[in-house]
């Protein structure tokens, strides 16, 4: 069982969280993760083979976006449903896969809402100077977790990732940067597996489409180790940043008694 820590954490530290998080929820992690890869799957073939069609002169955009917006749907459920299941564990209360569906699915709204406000935050900040959108994908970077382990609406979600943030935007930076890189190791290791293996794939070779074993065993299978990895870390981070906040307001309430 893994025991969240009491205090705060040096940078090392907090990876290392991460690293017992990650393996301690595991199991159940890499099982909703690769599900989840697996039910976007059929999908994505639906959006191959339409994309195909539509070469050929064929009305398919319809397809193509009922497709695509079940990926969205799918894919917003899991991804919130494995980020209570992470905090679940964390916190020493594990729920099953199912529990964590339940959960994730009541909250995905609010999810996905919070979502498209980053979104669209960044993306203005970055339109007006670049900095500033850097600087606010940091400061909201937390919002969504917010979400999900607290139940805070979008908007509040922003102004508590924003809250607990100020103060320590560089070691968030410098966290994220880390986690970047774990990430980009994970997939440039996907990428020369699936290159080597479309080398020496026939089907690779003779058609357009990705081999369906692509989409049906190996995406499952990295998104079962990586989403799970990420998730952890970005909790680990998270929960220091709480618990560095709550001893702020601590010594404020105890320096205004004084």
């Amino acid at each position: 069982m893994i025991q969240r820590a009491t205090g705060p954490l040096s940078i090392g530290g907090v990876l290392d969280q991460g690293f017992k998080l990650f393996r301690a929820s595991f199991a159940r992690a890499f099982a909703l993760a690769a599900v989840g890869a697996l039910l976007v799957a059929p999908f994505n073939t639906l959006i191959q083979g339409a994309a195909a069609r539509a070469e050929a002169g064929e009305p398919v955009l319809t397809s193509i976006l009922a497709a695509l917006l079940a990926v969205v749907v799918v894919s917003c459920i899991v991804y919130a449903a494995l980020m209570v299941l992470v905090d679940s564990v964390a916190n020493g209360a594990p729920l099953t896969i199912g529990q964590a569906i339940s959960r994730g699915a009541r909250r995905a709204p609010e999810y996905v809402v919070c979502g498209l406000l980053y979104a669209l935050g960044v993306l203005v900040g970055t339109i007006l100077l670049i900095v500033p959108g850097v600087i606010l994908a940091v400061y909201w970077v937390f919002a969504a977790t917010v979400v999900l382990v607290k139940g805070f609406g979008p908007i509040r979600s922003l102004k508590h990732s924003f809250r607990i943030v100020r103060g320590h935007w560089w070691r968030v930076a410098v966290l994220l940067t880390t986690m970047t890189i774990v990430a980009f190791v994970l997939y440039l290791a996907l990428g020369i597996v699936v290159g080597v293996a479309a080398a020496v794939s026939a089907a690779a070779l003779t058609e357009d489409a990705v081999p369906l074993w692509i989409d049906y065993v190996l995406t499952p299978l990295i998104s079962g180790i990586a989403y799970p990895l990420i998730f952890s870390f970005l909790l680990a981070s998270y929960y220091d940043l709480e618990v560095r906040h709550e001893g702020a307001d601590l010594a404020a309430r105890i320096a205004a008694t004084a």
